[in-house]
């Protein structure tokens, strides 16, 4: 059984992150994938829950603190985004973001042609954005994941 395989077989069709603590978020460029991991600690044992993103096309999260206390993580749509971020697309697209294929293609365009999704991220402490991609997956955790550490040099 591949490493992915295994990974899978712990997926979760639904489970509620709402008062889940992030205490750590990753993004990986080489596969597009952001993996935000939460702990709930009101429960005994303290459960550990992941939210995989894959084939993120785009994200903008901001107020990080460290010990975000996440609201949700529903489903959303552009217009959403927009709304709550008016300047952001005109302000950062100097910056080539979010990045478009085609000179002339609009974001919605791209939404729509390569079949993507859009989920709000909102925190009661922390936390605040969305992340434009193809799925949404959760996994629970028995433990923590490890920190990782620093080479020595």
């Amino acid at each position: 059984m591949s490493e992915s395989d295994a990974l899978r077989e712990h997926i979760v069709e639904s489970c509620s992150v709402h008062d889940n603590h992030l205490y750590a978020y990753e993004f990986d460029s080489r596969t597009c994938t952001l993996i935000m991991r939460t702990m709930y600690p009101h429960s005994d044992p303290v459960e550990f829950t992941d939210v995989w993103f894959t084939d993120v096309w785009c994200h903008h999260l901001e107020c990080v603190l460290g010990g975000d206390i996440i609201f949700d993580m529903d489903g959303s749509d552009l217009r959403r985004e927009i709304e709550t971020n008016p300047d952001l697309f005109d302000r950062l697209k100097h910056h080539g973001w979010p990045k478009t294929e085609k000179m002339n293609e609009s974001i919605e365009d791209v939404i729509e042609r390569r079949q993507l999704s859009v989920w709000h991220i909102l925190s009661s402490y922390g936390l605040d954005g969305f992340v434009i991609a193809r799925e949404r997956l959760t996994f629970e955790n028995q433990q923590e994941t490890p920190l990782r550490s620093l080479p020595i040099a």
